[in-house]
């Protein structure tokens, strides 16, 4: 009987010892996790859809959210009444096809709780099925991109009003990227080459209204300064898309560098020339007229 005893009790000692073993590591587990989830900016996110008490949610969802996902019935749910009007339908309808598909990847604005103020939240769910516990998981990640939309609404409001001045000026206004592609002409100069604002054309397409004459010397200059990155100037006769008749133009153009030193293309501007071009020719050749006439004068006077 106490042999039994004795075993019952070595049996229960070794028992609390693996259960203590188990938890420890349990625990170091744990610790370990969610030290690395709170190293990023995002918020994860696990949740039982019939069992919340084995939801997990990281500590940066309070900051993130505005409310702490221990106080509500569903955090996920409770979410949702933050959502914004203006991402409302593209929330819900996201969420719709969330539960045919089992994914989803959406990005919303919602009204911080604390704050009141409006934020941009990345959100990314997946679902899945955990056969022991029986029960449905959403596993998610949420971001707070407001910064990143910010900047870029900025940009966006920025290109708008670069636009609409470029558009009011009276001289063509055009933008190329890194590969030599024309992203961005004004109106005068869409009006003047016959272009839409939608068309894809690189730089050494516009070759064409060139002047055969100038061909050679203007790809020259023009590649020869690419290569280097150095600014252009260049005059040259053009063919406009309306009558086909040839303008003079000056062609300057300055290359665009990221802070990092990356280069990103030119911006540039395109003058019509043409009537001081006359001018000047017509200046030359009265001019030459005259010496002609002079000369003549002068021999006539020696005979």
């Amino acid at each position: 009987m106490q042999q039994n005893q004795k075993k019952e009790q070595i049996i229960d000692s070794a028992l609390i010892a693996e259960k203590k073993s188990l938890e420890q590591e349990v625990y170091d587990t744990r610790f370990k996790l969610n030290l690395l989830l709170e190293i990023t900016d995002a918020v994860h996110y696990i949740s039982y859809r019939t069992q919340p008490g084995k939801s997990f949610y990281s500590d940066r969802w309070e900051n993130i959210v505005g409310f702490s996902p221990h106080d509500v019935a569903d955090p996920l749910a409770e979410k949702a009444k933050m959502v914004v009007v203006d991402s409302l339908a593209a929330y819900e309808a996201a969420w719709e096809t969330f539960q045919q598909t089992g994914q989803l990847s959406i990005k919303y604005q919602l009204q911080h709780s604390i704050t009141g103020k409006q934020v941009w939240i990345e959100e990314v769910v997946h679902k899945k099925f955990d056969s022991v516990a029986n029960d449905e998981v959403w596993a998610g990640t949420i971001r707070d991109v407001s910064g990143i939309e910010f900047y870029k609404e900025y940009i966006e409001e920025s290109e708008r009003r670069f636009k609409k001045i470029a558009d009011s000026v009276p001289i063509m206004i055009w933008v190329s990227d890194e590969n030599d592609m024309i992203i961005y002409n004004n109106e005068k100069a869409r009006r003047f080459f016959g272009l839409k604002e939608e068309d894809q054309y690189s730089v050494g397409d516009m070759s064409k209204w060139v002047a055969d004459e100038y061909q050679d010397v203007v790809i020259k200059e023009w590649d020869n300064k690419v290569a280097k990155r150095e600014s252009i100037d260049v005059e040259m006769p053009l063919k406009t898309a309306i009558s086909g008749e040839y303008k003079f133009l000056s062609l300057r153009a300055i290359p665009r560098f990221l802070k990092s030193g990356e280069f990103i293309g030119y911006i540039g501007a395109t003058y019509d020339l043409t009537n001081e071009y006359q001018y000047k020719m017509q200046a030359e050749t009265s001019l030459a007229t005259l010496r002609t006439s002079e000369e003549n004068s002068e021999h006539f006077l020696k005979i």
